[in-house]
């Protein structure tokens, strides 16, 4: 741990984290904004939503 000057406190963990690259997320998808294929989602996603409240 090192205490700068100007009162910021730096540690060993800080340099490993920040040399790491960010994580992505593997449920990150992405849709078409039109189109056949996202009329089709949404219809399954709306399906779904029913049965689960029944």
């Amino acid at each position: 741990m090192v205490l700068r000057d100007d009162g910021e406190i730096e540690t060993e963990d800080e340099d490993e984290t920040n040399s790491m690259p960010p994580l992505e997320d593997a449920n990150e998808e992405e849709y078409p904004a039109q189109g056949d294929l996202l009329v089709a989602r949404r219809a399954l996603s709306a399906q779904a939503k029913d049965e689960e409240e029944v």
